[in-house]
């Protein structure tokens, strides 16, 4: 039901609308009557959040409207009722009384967003000291990509991330003034995301990058995964001038460690036999990797060596990227 309502939404009311499951903040948030009485979704679209009820019975609608208030009250969102039908009498009565709600597929009324457009919404700033390893992905994705506009969707497909991430991401990326946005599509409500140039994008965002590595572990031998990369001076020597380094370097996202418990070993018995080592990643630099190396960036802030030979290979390995020097 709540697919199919957000469905509809992004038909007519704002094409990134997001949703997230809130019966679990209800339990804690509202009194037991009230939370077993519907089921609840917290709702993100054109820039603002309202919770969604469900109810899980026929109640009579002044008794929900009532209890709607209660919610609203209690929670600090606008509420809407999503019905799977309602007759015309309902919908007329609903209407009249400005009572937010949502028969999917049919009629839709929204008399407090009406309002909320047109209001000028005030910025809420965020204070940032560095990156969180989800607003780093999203942000290196943008810099290596060619393109200077992205929506939403761009970066849910891109990144196989969940759109609410996608949002938080972007979101947090303007915030810190490296994205502007517009509002187009088809409905005239799809948020557009457009970068600074490339030298202003990284310069600005430069400041916030976090060293990608989480943790270090040991392996006999190193499986065959996509999800794996050459990483480290592996990566740097096999791209540069630089000399092979005695070991070789892997990378993985932290969350597929699970895949490499069959081949883990000790750092002892890794020493002795100079066998490879594996950093786990805070993000999945596998998806931004290229020709099975990490991505350059990701891979200068990993980096544990550093002398005047290996700044001389980062500095060959960035000579064609301008906005890296510039």
């Amino acid at each position: 039901m709540m697919d199919k309502t957000i469905n509809y939404l992004h038909e007519f009311i704002d094409e990134t609308a997001v949703y997230e499951d809130w019966n679990r903040t209800a339990g804690k948030t509202l009194p037991l009557f009230l939370a077993g009485a519907f089921d609840f979704y917290l709702v993100e679209l054109l820039d603002m959040k309202a919770l969604f009820l469900k109810p899980l019975e026929i109640y009579p609608l002044r008794k929900m409207e009532k209890w709607a208030e209660m919610i609203e009250e209690k929670s600090g969102y606008n509420t809407v009722f999503i019905l799977s039908d309602a007759s015309p009498y309902l919908i007329k009565k609903m209407i009249a009384e400005k009572t937010a709600f949502v028969v999917p597929d049919k009629q839709i009324s929204l008399p407090f967003l009406a309002m909320q457009i047109k209001k000028v919404r005030p910025h809420i700033s965020r204070s940032f000291q560095k990156f969180v390893p989800l607003t780093q992905l999203v942000f290196l994705y943008m810099l290596y990509s060619e393109k200077d506009s992205f929506s939403q969707s761009d970066i849910v497909n891109a990144l196989n991330i969940s759109p609410m991430s996608a949002l938080r991401g972007m979101n947090d990326l303007q915030s810190m003034g490296m994205l502007s946005y517009e509002i187009g599509g088809k409905t005239g409500r799809k948020k557009i995301y457009r970068k600074l140039s490339q030298n202003d994008f990284f310069r600005t965002g430069k400041p916030y990058l976090i060293d990608p590595v989480k943790d270090v572990i040991y392996i006999s031998e190193v499986p065959d995964s996509s999800k794996i990369v050459k990483g480290d001076l592996t990566a740097l020597s096999e791209q540069t001038m630089l000399g092979e380094p005695d070991r070789e370097t892997y990378a993985i996202y932290c969350k597929y460690r699970t895949e490499l418990e069959n081949f883990q070993v000790s750092k002892e018995q890794a020493d002795m036999e100079n066998l490879p080592i594996i950093q786990l990643m805070k993000y999945d630099i596998s998806l931004i990797a290229k020709n099975g190396y990490i991505d350059p960036i990701s891979l200068i802030l990993s980096l544990k060596e550093k002398d005047e030979r290996i700044e001389m290979a980062v500095d060959e390995l960035m000579e064609e990227k301008p906005w890296f020097t510039e």
